[in-house]
């Protein structure tokens, strides 16, 4: 059980390292076992032609080196560094662990339904909040995330609805009986201080969409408006387009002001 844990580990990280394709590959294992037929059939594969792997597994009880390749190189990481944070989350939290977002009242409730006070969500870190969830429960997933979107260009949106965990939300909060509220709905967000990513994402243990605002342009006829449409829809703010589709060929320019909204809400 304990190797093919081991073996596990070591094909996702194979699998993200491939992402670092900078030229030439080797299947020998210094100073560490064989790399095994299985993991040198990837390698081999026209897809990752001229590529180059890196690789170190450990077992983590004996301190054994187990494979080993190239790991001393130096690589551009990219998003690999997430196998070590996510890794860590799963072995804390386990397979089976549930984000669960409570929500308090603070006032009493009148026989009519009216609850004469606040609704407080309290944020527990659920990343998604539902938004990526699958009819079966599984988490959806896209090739091209639009997490990408202006760096790729080609990103893919998922199915779900990116609302859906607050829409669920506020269908149990009607079912126990609060049809209106008198005062405010507030986010206690104090679960983690917030911090900026990369200068344009600002992490915090609550998200929308991923903290994001999905514009989604189709060209129509040259010379026509441009069918421009956005996600999530909310009335906290909306898209204006006076885009125009050109002909094939031409040169097409699309700017968003503001490229980066600070806050919306």
């Amino acid at each position: 059980m304990k190797r093919s844990r081991q073996l596990l580990i070591l094909f996702v990280f194979v699998s993200l390292i491939s992402i670092l394709s900078i030229g030439g590959c080797n299947n020998n294992s210094s100073d560490g076992q064989p790399i095994p037929e299985e993991i040198r059939a990837i390698f081999d594969k026209d897809l990752y032609d001229g590529s180059i792997w890196a690789l170190r597994v450990v077992d983590l009880e004996t301190g054994e080196l187990i494979y080993n390749l190239r790991s001393d190189d130096n690589l551009f990481l990219g998003s690999v560094r997430k196998v070590f944070t996510i890794g860590e989350a799963l072995e804390a939290l386990g397979p089976d662990f549930m984000f669960r977002t409570p929500i308090h009242r603070q006032g009493s409730v009148n026989g009519e339904g009216v609850l004469e006070g606040d609704l407080i969500l309290v944020a527990k870190g659920d990343l998604t909040m539902g938004g990526r969830r699958n009819p079966n429960e599984t988490m959806a997933i896209s090739n091209f995330d639009h997490n990408e979107a202006n760096s790729l260009g080609n990103a893919v949106l998922t199915a779900p609805d990116p609302l859906w965990g607050y829409d669920s939300l506020a269908e149990q909060i009607a079912e126990s009986g609060i049809t209106e509220i008198t005062g405010e709905i507030i986010v206690d967000d104090r679960l983690f201080e917030p911090f900026e990513f990369r200068g344009e994402f600002d992490v915090r243990p609550i998200f929308v969409n991923d903290d994001l605002v999905d514009v989604i342009i189709n060209p129509t006829n040259p010379g026509e408006s441009a069918s421009v449409d956005h996600r999530p829809m909310s009335e906290a703010f909306g898209v204006d387009s006076n885009l125009i589709t050109v002909a094939p060929g031409e040169e097409e320019e699309v700017e968003l002001v503001p490229e980066f909204p600070s806050c919306i809400g």
